[in-house]
């Protein structure tokens, strides 16, 4: 019975792949900390995301489009759990992923050349049409590009009641940047400089 009760015991691989499949049904989980929460030792903290899903609520329909457009791009991550290793005081884990993604950082970068390059020949009125600009030129990049980002990571788990719970905090970054395709990997500021 005790061997029966142990080979059913929640594994940490499912935690991320639950994770995972939940992005896939409904890309806001990554903004949603009730979600997080599932999945997470406390609230997970992406750099200048804290409140993405207010900001989401809160665009214009142009950036509505855009923002559904890329999280369609993002939504078509394919990923494979390479391996799970548990600690000895099987309090700790850590799932290897293999995530096979567009390379959206890449596609971000040519569409904010495109976008700056645009700046000496083009007059933009408002922020909406540059919104439209990096619109256009994202889904006219779109094509240019192959789902082909292999990227793979370590996710960092723990123990919490029971439950494996991913930890939330910088050192599972690498997966985020993964998934996203490489857009955390962006120097924004550095490009306008």
């Amino acid at each position: 019975m005790l061997f029966i009760l142990v080979g059913c015991a929640a594994k940490p691989e499912s935690t991320v792949t639950a994770y995972l499949e939940a992005i896939k049904v409904n890309e806001t989980t990554v903004f949603d900390t009730q979600e997080q929460a599932k999945y997470f030792d406390r609230t997970v903290e992406l750099e200048d995301l804290d409140d993405a899903q207010a900001l989401l609520d809160d665009q214009s329909e142009v950036q509505k489009a855009f923002s559904l457009e890329l999280f369609k791009v993002i939504k078509e991550f394919e990923y494979k759990v390479v391996s799970s290793t548990i600690s000895q005081d099987k309090q700790t884990a850590i799932v290897q992923v293999e995530f096979t993604t567009y390379p959206v950082g890449d596609m971000m970068l040519a569409m904010m050349q495109k976008l700056f390059a645009s700046l000496f020949t083009m007059t933009f009125e408002n922020d909406e049409q540059v919104t439209q600009f990096m619109l256009d030129t994202f889904v006219a990049l779109k094509p240019e590009y192959q789902k082909d980002r292999v990227n793979t990571v370590d996710v960092h788990l723990f123990k919490v009641e029971n439950e494996w719970k991913m930890v939330g905090d910088e050192i599972n970054t690498p997966m985020f940047n993964a998934l996203l395709g490489g857009v955390m990997d962006l120097d924004v500021e550095g490009m306008m400089e």
